[in-house]
């Protein structure tokens, strides 16, 4: 029950960040720019360089958290240490 009211404000805000808000900003753009409403491929190609975008954002965001900062470094660490590995030689 602890983890329960955050885990669903964060999935309510994942999804509505990344699904929700691109795709109510193409809608907008149809009114807009007349291509996209044209066609179902511009439309979906404007829908993913928008949530691209707004992922771009995020991340770039979160760089500045000094948490997310360390689990960055970890991660390249990680792919740093696996490519060594697989390579067979030493990583430092």
């Amino acid at each position: 029950m602890t983890m329960g009211l955050p885990f669903a404000v964060a999935l309510c805000f994942g999804v509505c960040l990344f699904f929700l808000l691109p795709l109510f900003l193409t809608k907008w753009l149809r009114f807009a720019i007349p291509g996209v409403s044209e066609s179902g491929l511009m439309f979906n190609l404007v829908d993913g360089v928008i949530r691209m975008i707004i992922f771009l954002l995020y991340l770039w965001g979160i760089s500045f958290l000094k948490d997310i900062q360390r689990i960055f470094q970890y991660h390249g660490a990680e792919h740093k240490s696996i490519f060594a590995f697989e390579a067979g030689r030493s990583w430092s």
